[in-house]
């Protein structure tokens, strides 16, 4: 149901990363790499930052190493909520360009 309201990237042949954003909220929707660390997540993250110039996400409060990824990419931590769909707390993190 969300693919209508989404754009996706991908990188690598075969896919070794991917980037989801719904359009409509401007939420990175998720964002994965088979090989963190090789830039494949910055070239994606850099890519959809492209013509705009706010983004948010929501991601796992326990994934620390995609927290400090998405501090190098600009993006702040603006909230938190205890338990997401799947039980997990989350933080939500904005992202703007700067000027």
């Amino acid at each position: 149901a969300g693919i209508p309201y989404r754009e996706f990237w991908v990188a690598g042949d075969p896919v070794t990363g991917y980037l989801s954003l719904n359009i409509e909220e401007r939420q990175i929707m998720g964002l994965y790499t088979a090989r963190p660390g090789n830039g494949i997540g910055k070239a994606l993250m850099d890519r959809v930052k492209e013509g705009r110039d706010w983004l948010q996400l929501w991601s796992h409060e326990p994934n620390t190493k995609a927290h400090a990824f998405y501090q190098r990419e600009g993006f702040v931590t603006i909230g938190r909520k205890e338990s997401g769909v799947d039980g997990i707390p989350e933080i939500h993190m904005e992202w703007h360009r700067d000027g």
